[in-house]
């Protein structure tokens, strides 16, 4: 019979680690600390639990730290022991979930179950049940300590009850941070972890043999004995994005410590990129060999100290003198033989070499590390970020414009190394920037570009309230200006120079949170790229302006209007009446791609027209580089689905230009085989993506600013009327049935009655209708459908109507099996198809009101993403029922009340920035 006691030992086991409490120092690093990845663990405040279990999760021994950390102080479950005491031995034999089938309530950790009543690590009830929702009681825990650890023998030779496995465990400790919870016997599952955290270095209990006879001796840690992994202490040396001491820096997946390279490929990216921040910091590091598991920052023995460039008053006789909290300054003595390192690069030398201005940073931060605790910092750091407002940038061809100054960076995919891109202590990529942002560019002395930081809070809108020489107050709230704010601006025909009381707009904060620049009127936008359609001169007062009519990249047909001058192909104060010229023939605009840009009164003050390189009028010119550039002809090409690429046989074409590549990102305007005017320019042009291409079949074609890739970010295709999907802000329909119909031409086609636009509306085919789906992949390609048998109830469509308001092409967003019945759950996909049209499906696991937490069903990765359902359009569709209707939130079942199997809602979601404009929900069981 097993006994269980209410706490039996807990008084002096609370002693015990009363007696021998560790502290751990808190992380200074903030890379560290600021990783949104974390926020979960970060809500525990105990620094000691916090390291434990980021360390297992690091070393794989917990597979979701975030989510734990928000049930840290709930009683552990048996089964949750279970689990965590398999993942600690090391043993992966799936034959364990055999050994659990004889014990009732075993639920998903079979595997895990089977161990632990297999090795005797925790014991089964005698009724043949193993409770695995039971809480596990504080004796349990020592039992299963003690015998993860082999120390079974020594247990059993001291009586092998309670007593026994206490005494054992407290002697060898083996039960060091296992304690009750208040007025219980159970355990909290941190405490659980913490106690798991200390037995990785813990020695384990081996068994041999000499002779005939069992012997029993103390092994190495559970680490080197169950997993071969090794720890040990040292200092950061160097890293992909710097040294200490002049060694070349390592590469991306590598990492420099005490004298050893070791590989981080088996990291993931974010763990990279912290761990690249501790450059010249003393880390406690787990390995494998050469390859590095997981390391932290160690503060037991050095200190560091971050400081920020506004802190730094100054620097003389070794010091660096700062300001501290109580108002007054403190000063840091440096160690005159100190290693000296300057975004990323080892300088060589020593700290009295140095002034304030050829050392400190103007934006940015210094880390001075003290590695012995001496009183004397033998490491100093500099971060020095030049603030760089961006006007462009392309993802295609890894490459940025600063909006000041013209300054333009960029690196070779593949040849490169590449910077390392990060918001808010999250690494991330440079489709994270966007036109306006403020980044910090570190770049070392040898013109390197090392990284490139996006601030965590972009702009803030509001109006000056007060203002000195180097602060502003907008809305009561207080914003430094940066050293350098309105350089350049002059340069910059839509931010203002200076700034004013009672000015309103948007305050562009650079990395510090200070403002670098001000867009006074919102309505001001950065360069865009834009298809030419119409082109005039004014009349009357407005004689000398230029009219232009464009179709956006963001597919809005625009009329703009010029000042008498405008910056035009590059050459400032250009004549509008010239301009217009240039880009005309006979009184008719010369269609074609350009970019332009407005102020913040909406004035057109920038256009570029196309450049031919090959046109006998631009022999031996260079370009403007805001000139789109053609370099692929008007011709008919076959597009190419499997490789996403386009083919000319037309041995006239360069043939460097005869194949390139479209991907997700190419914008595609489409425009008609012939223009009929004004009236019809809002039907006859179009902005899509790939998607409009069929495979296999031929197209008329422009390709624009192709880079050395041959990838090629805008195309310009002839596609006829009423068979484009738009990229932009189409909605969704949903088939509620499909019916023979009379067309306007007098014939039997398809029709089909859709809920959409929140209404029911019957739509009709036309003769020439195109149907398809896409592949959703990489390619994103088209599979033509047959009309009439390829559409059923359920479906999710988009349509496009010709000049007739017939539907001209239909495409299907979720397919089904080929019987027309829905698949449970349905085919995995999401798909974007422009900005606003970003599809999205998955099961709903939460609703809180109308916020949903959705958990995305795509390929092998299934993230929960959050959506707000404020104003949306919500159609439903009861499955079993086989009712299709508009409903509301209250139609949608969440997995958290409704756990069994296709109980809870799958939805679909037409969404920007999380924000729902309409979803589709399935219900199978409702």
């Amino acid at each position: 019979m097993r006994i269980r006691t209410k706490c039996g030992g807990c008084m002096l086991l609370i002693l015990l680690l009363i007696m021998s409490t560790y502290t751990w120092a808190s992380p200074v690093n903030p890379w560290l600390e600021n990783s949104t990845n974390t926020s979960g663990v970060n809500q525990i405040e105990d620094e000691e639990q916090r390291r434990a279990l980021s360390t297992l999760a690091g070393l794989g021994l917990i597979s979701n730290e975030s989510a734990f950390a928000v049930t840290a102080n709930e009683p552990i479950k048996r089964s949750e022991a279970a689990e965590l005491l398999y993942a600690m031995s090391g043993e992966t034999d799936a034959g364990y979930a055999d050994m659990a089938k004889d014990y009732d309530d075993v639920g998903g950790n079979a595997e895990a179950v089977g161990y632990v009543i297999t090795k005797k690590v925790m014991l089964p009830y005698s009724d043949g049940s193993f409770r695995s929702d039971e809480t596990l009681v504080y004796n349990d825990a020592v039992r299963a300590v003690v015998e993860l650890m082999g120390y079974r023998p020594y247990a059993l030779a001291e009586g092998g009850d309670e007593t026994a496995y206490y005494k054992v465990g407290n002697r060898y400790d083996l039960i060091r941070g296992l304690k009750c919870q208040e007025n219980a016997d159970t355990i909290s599952k941190i405490d659980f972890v913490v106690c798991m955290y200390h037995l990785l270095s813990a020695d384990v209990l081996k068994q041999d043999r000499l002779g005939e006879e069992k012997v029993y001796r103390i092994g190495g840690s559970l680490l080197e004995e169950y997993f071969n992994i090794m720890q040990n202490k040292g200092i950061v040396e160097a890293t992909a994005y710097g040294s200490i001491d002049g060694q070349p820096e390592r590469g991306l997946e590598a990492i420099y410590i005490d004298g050893k390279e070791y590989s981080m490929k088996s990291i993931s990216a974010q763990k990279q990129y912290e761990f690249s921040q501790l450059l010249g910091y003393r880390v406690l590091y787990y390995y494998r060999e050469n390859e590095l598991i997981y390391l932290w920052q160690d503060d037991s023995i050095s200190k560091s100290i971050r400081l920020t460039a506004d802190e730094i008053i100054g620097l003389q006789d070794n010091q660096i003198e700062a300001e501290s909290d109580n108002g007054k300054s403190k000063k840091y003595g440096i160690d005159q033989l100190a290693n000296v390192i300057r975004n990323g690069r080892y300088t060589g030398r020593k700290i009295h070499t140095f002034t304030y201005e050829t050392l400190l940073p103007q934006t940015g931060y210094v880390t001075i590390i003290d590695q012995d605790c001496n009183g004397k910092y033998d490491i100093v750091i500099v971060e020095d970020y030049q603030n760089f407002l961006v006007e462009e940038v392309n993802a295609q061809s890894y490459r940025m414009r600063n909006m000041l100054n013209g300054q333009v960076v960029s690196w070779k995919d593949g040849v490169d190394q590449p910077p390392l891109i990060a918001k808010g202590g999250q690494v991330t990529s440079l489709s994270s920037i966007q036109a306006w942002q403020a980044v910090g560019l570190m770049v070392s002395d040898d013109g390197k570009l090392l990284q490139v930081r996006i601030p965590d809070v972009t702009s803030v809108s509001g109006v000056v309230t007060q203002m000195s020489e180097d602060e502003v107050m907008i809305d009561g709230a207080p914003y430094k200006l940066t050293f350098d704010y309105g350089e350049n601006v002059e340069d910059a025909a839509y931010l203002s120079k200076n700034i004013e009381v009672g000015m309103s707009g948007s305050f562009i904060l650079n990395i510090e949170g200070k403002v670098i620049a001000v867009q006074e009127n919102t309505s001001a936008s950065h360069k865009k790229t834009g298809y030419l359609i119409e082109a005039a001169m004014g009349n009357g007062f407005d004689s000398d302006t230029l009219q232009v009519l464009i179709m956006s990249q963001e597919g809005e047909l625009l009329t703009l209007k010029s000042n008498a001058k405008l910056i035009f192909n590059g050459q400032k104060d250009y004549p509008a009446a010239a301009a217009y010229q240039q880009i005309t023939v006979d009184g008719k605009a010369k269609q074609q791609l350009v970019r332009y840009r407005t102020n913040g009164n909406g004035v057109l003050v920038m256009l570029a027209s196309s450049y031919d390189p090959y046109a006998e009028e631009n022999a031996g010119e260079e370009p403007d580089e805001d000139r789109p550039q053609l370099q692929s002809y008007k011709t008919s090409r076959i597009f190419n689905t499997a490789e996403s690429k386009f083919e000319c046989t037309d041995r006239s074409v360069d043939p460097s230009y005869r194949e390139f590549y479209i991907d997700k990102d190419t914008i595609v305007f489409t425009i008609p085989s012939t223009y009929s005017g004004v009236a019809s320019a809002e039907k006859q042009f179009g902005v899509s993506r790939m998607s409009v291409f069929m495979g296999e079949s031929s197209y008329t074609i422009e390709g624009y600013d192709i880079d050395e890739t041959y990838t090629c970010p805008y195309v310009v295709a002839v596609v006829s009327p009423g068979t484009n999907i738009s990229a932009n802000n189409d909605p969704i329909g949903v088939i509620r049935s499909v019916t023979q119909s009379i067309n306007q031409a007098g014939n039997t086609t398809v029709g089909f009655e859709l809920l959409y636009n929140g209404a029911q509306t019957l739509f009709v085919c036309s003769d020439t209708v195109q149907a398809y789906t896409w592949t959703y992949s990489s390619s994103d390609a088209k599979i033509e459908l047959d009309v009439s048998k390829h559409f059923h109830k359920g479906d999710v469509v988009r349509i496009a109507l010709d000049e007739n308001g017939e539907i001209g092409a239909i495409a299907k967003h979720l397919p089904k099996t080929p019987d027309g019945v829905m698949t449970v759950p349905p085919a995995a996909f999401t798909s974007s198809h422009g900005a606003y049209n970003e599809l999205t499906f998955g099961e709903v696991e939460e609703r809180n009101g109308v916020n949903l937490g959705v958990r995305v069903i795509d390929g092998n990765t299934q993230p929960k993403l959050i959506f707000r359902l404020t104003s949306a359009t919500i159609y439903v569709y009861n499955v079993a029922s086989d009712q299709l209707f508009i409903g509301d939130v209250g139609d949608i079942y969440a997995k958290e009340h409704y756990p069994g199997d296709n109980e809870a809602s799958y939805i679909m979601l037409r969404a920007q920035n999380n924000t729902v404009y309409e979803a589709v929900v399935y219900n199978y069981n409702q």
